[in-house]
């Protein structure tokens, strides 16, 4: 909805990655700056229960540790990330092969542990 609104998914004018853990706040997705854009479409975004301030891949330590939601636009695409608890998910990143806007490659190709994650793209 917000894309039709505006011509432009929410984005930073340079393309940058979030992760929920980084704002303080019910939003953590900018648009330009602004972190109030989502108040008309969806008042509260949603944040990791766990919230370790991980990147889904597991940038925090451990290879089993649960990780946050990753959020990537340039405008034109986007990127939504979650990490999953249950790693043999048949929605897993590794089975479903989505490819990732920014490298044109299959997320899980990422990083070692991208395979754990679910992932949505356009």
């Amino acid at each position: 909805m917000y894309h039709d609104s505006t011509g432009h998914y929410p984005n930073d004018g340079g393309g940058g990655t979030y992760a929920d853990c980084w704002k303080v706040g019910s939003n953590w997705i900018p648009d330009s700056g602004n972190y109030n854009w989502s108040s008309t479409y969806i008042p509260k975004q949603p944040r990791d229960p766990i919230d370790t301030c991980c990147w889904p891949w597991g940038n925090c330590g451990n290879p089993g540790d649960a990780g946050t939601y990753e959020y990537w636009s340039d405008g034109n695409k986007y990127l939504l990330v979650a990490r999953l608890e249950n790693t043999s998910s048949p929605l897993r990143a590794e089975i479903t092969r989505i490819i990732d806007p920014r490298s044109g490659q299959p997320y899980a190709n990422n990083n070692p542990l991208g395979k754990y994650c679910f992932v949505i793209s356009n």
